[in-house]
This record gives structure tokens, C-alpha cells and sequence, in this order.
């Protein structure tokens, strides 16, 4: 048996220009019936400031597969948030008016990574690593 390729997480970056173990979140897709999807992304904290604050207002959330309850966005710990939220999310993203062009580019680049995840997947889960 051959040795299985690590998987590496493609760093998406926009204003972000610390060192490279910075503060950030790690989005896992993930099908509820199989494994993890392996289109993992990893955004810096001060990059992912404008847009966290649209999935911190659909908390509480409950977890699909196990019931639980979250009460707030966790920037230490796993965040399960299901497709329907994300399309919410991303609708709202979408509805932004935003002056620079940067950060449009930034926030389209980012609800086309989600679009296309949740083709196929049925959450995605925002870890944080504060």
C-alpha cells in the first residue's frame, strides 16, 4: 500500500499579512453519509472579520446529526452550521454593497467556495484555532 497524500488546505487571503500560523478558521465540508469532503479552505481572522458576524446571527443553532444546541460562534472550537443556513448566509453575502473591489473579489471568491462545496455537501464546520 502506498503512503496517502496529506491533504493540504488552500489558504485564502485578503488583507491578511502576519505570519503563517495566525489566527483563523478552517472550513470543513462535510457529507453526512461518507467522508469528509477534502475541499478544505483556511481564512485568516482579520480577513474573515466583515463576513463572520452574518453567521454569528444565526446562532443558536442545532447540530443536525447530534442535537445539540450551540449557543454562539465558537472562535476556539468546531461550528457544525448546515447547508441551509450557509445558503442564507450566502445569500445575504451576495446582497453586500461593498465598495472595494478587493473585498468584493474577496467575499464572491469565498460564496463561490461555498456554493460549489455544498454541492455535495450537507454542512460545512468553521473551526477556529483561537
Amino acid at each position: 500500500m502506498g503512503k496517502k497524500k496529506a491533504e493540504t488546505i488552500r489558504t485564502m487571503k485578503y488583507r491578511y499579512s502576519g505570519p503563517k500560523n495566525g489566527i483563523g478558521y478552517s472550513f470543513s465540508p462535510i457529507r453526512y453519509d461518507e467522508a469528509a469532503a477534502n475541499n478544505r479552505i483556511f481564512i485568516y481572522d482579520e480577513d474573515f472579520s466583515d463576513m463572520l458576524p452574518f453567521i454569528q446571527k444565526k446562532y443558536p443553532l442545532a447540530d443536525i446529526r447530534t442535537g445539540e444546541i450551540y449557543a454562539a460562534f465558537d472562535p476556539c472550537w468546531d461550528n457544525p452550521i448546515p447547508k441551509a443556513v450557509w445558503e442564507q448566509v450566502i445569500q445575504e453575502l451576495d446582497a453586500l454593497s461593498v465598495e472595494d473591489p478587493g473585498q468584493l473579489a474577496f467575499i464572491h471568491s469565498f460564496t463561490a467556495w461555498v456554493r460549489e462545496v455544498l454541492e455535495q455537501a450537507d454542512e460545512i464546520v468553521i473551526y477556529g484555532n483561537l
